[in-house]
């Protein structure tokens, strides 16, 4: 009975406020008509003012992306502020806009290249209560990249399980993606294919893979003196393990006992063909990935790790045994590449791995290790594909390894692999702005 009460009296206040004629409803409907109709229209506004913005800054992104090529051949402000309004007014005239926004460019603190717009858009209807205009803002920044040189050296564990098809192919989509053919000199790339041991060459090689002169009587190394040791010079193919233990871990003072030994071996366990090292000649590094082969013995499967890693370091110095690599220095980005499919089972000795072997995994581990730790103080970028290894150590130490930037990958099949010569090539693109022909990247 109360609810019912209630209706008929909201329904009688209804009725008699219709057949009220003393004006009185018309002025409190004008009152409120005027901000119903300031709410909708500020929706329209700001919604129009919204799309703008959405269409300026996909100019403007242009725009950064367009001043951030052309600086790589001219650095003037000036110059730069010029393209970066020609392709945002070349990218608003599409969506329709014919007038100019003025924009500011310009390089910030960290080198990058910034532009803005800012301008304002005339409303309709929030005039009505005193607002004329909406401000619209964008922005947008572009990477350089750290500029200077790019110097990669890839390392890798050729096993006869290692899926080489796949690795030869991310390996020359890599080269591709970062050198151009006629690459001035600021992207190298070296190679080191080993198993057991590492083939350095006999002869020393050049910049274009020429001969360059005798390694045999060169100061760094050593020809006698230990198990494995070349009966003669005429005997040694090219082959060294790692140097003494106290420096297996190191790239420095390779002189007295601590000299790169020469060693005779098995060809199942050194490679036939040689490292590549650091070249700009994309014909020669690409003729090198297209010459791996893979290496091991069904019935013995030797592998210590830190061989190939040491010798691919050592392509990145600019002092012997290798000089073809630039200086330690932000200008000179050095990275490394390492990739495997093997658990460890050998070890350096008390002396080194030159013929003489421990059987410790933990102790391999360890020593890669340290030696991963070593490289990554100097600087060096470290990446690192698992080839399917699901052993936990490997997977832990490899994992470690990688750093100072570099990813670790863990692949099992030939998409995952392609992905993950991707991911590099494209981190490295970024790093180095493009350097080698590849695109730079907003950063806001």
């Amino acid at each position: 009975m109360q609810l019912y009460s209630k209706f008929n009296l909201i329904k009688d206040t209804i009725k008699d406020f219709n057949k009220d004629e003393n004006g009185a409803i018309a002025v409190v409907f004008a009152i409120l008509l005027l901000p119903v109709m300031a709410l909708t229209g500020a929706t329209i506004d700001y919604s129009q003012a919204s799309n703008i913005k959405v269409k300026m800054q996909s100019a403007v992104d242009a725009a950064a992306l367009g001043a951030g090529r052309a600086s790589k051949t001219n650095d003037n402000e000036a110059y730069l502020e010029g393209v970066a309004q020609d392709v945002f007014d070349a990218s608003m005239a599409q969506y329709g806009f014919t007038g100019q926004m003025d924009l500011d460019g310009g390089f910030t603190d960290e080198g990058n290249y910034r532009v803005t717009v800012d301008t304002r858009m005339d409303t309709n209807f929030l005039k009505m209560v005193g607002k004329s205009y909406l401000p619209v803002s964008v922005e947008a920044e572009v990477f350089l990249g750290s500029g200077g040189n790019l110097e990669v050296a890839m390392v890798y564990h050729i096993s006869r399980s290692i899926n080489l098809r796949k690795l030869k192919e991310g390996s020359r989509e890599l080269i591709d993606e970062l050198m151009s053919d006629d690459n001035d000199g600021g992207v190298k790339f070296s190679l080191v294919p080993f198993y057991k041991y590492v083939n350095i060459g006999v002869n020393s090689v050049d910049d274009d893979g020429n001969n360059d002169g005798s390694n045999i009587g060169s100061s760094w190394l050593t020809m006698t003196g230990f198990s494995n040791s070349p009966a003669s010079s005429a005997a040694w193919k090219g082959c060294v393990g790692t140097r003494k233990k106290t420096h297996a871990i190191r790239d420095d003072q390779y002189s007295g006992s601590n000299k790169a030994r020469a060693i005779v071996e098995h060809s199942a366990y050194c490679s036939t063909r040689r490292l590549t090292p650091l070249t700009a000649r994309k014909n020669v590094i690409t003729s090198g990935v297209n010459a791996m082969v893979s290496h091991g013995k069904s019935w013995a499967d030797y592998s210590h790790l830190g061989v190939g890693l040491v010798w691919g370091w050592a392509t990145l110095s600019q002092s012997a045994p290798f000089t073809h690599a630039s200086p330690y220095s932000d200008d000179n980005n050095k990275v490394v590449i390492f990739a495997n499919d093997k658990v460890q089972n050998r070890s350096m000795a008390s002396d080194s791995h030159a013929g003489s072997w421990g059987t410790s995994v933990s102790d391999a581990n360890a020593e890669v290790s340290n030696l991963c730790s070593n490289m990554r103080k100097k600087g060096i970028i470290i990446y690192t594909i698992n080839f399917g290894q699901a052993n936990s150590g490997v997977k832990s130490f490899m994992r470690g390894c990688a750093g100072n930037g570099g990813d670790y990958f863990y692949v099992t099949n030939g998409h995952s692999i392609e992905e993950a010569f991707e991911d590099i090539a494209d981190d490295l693109e970024y790093l180095v702005g493009g350097g080698g022909g590849g695109d730079l990247r907003l950063v806001k």
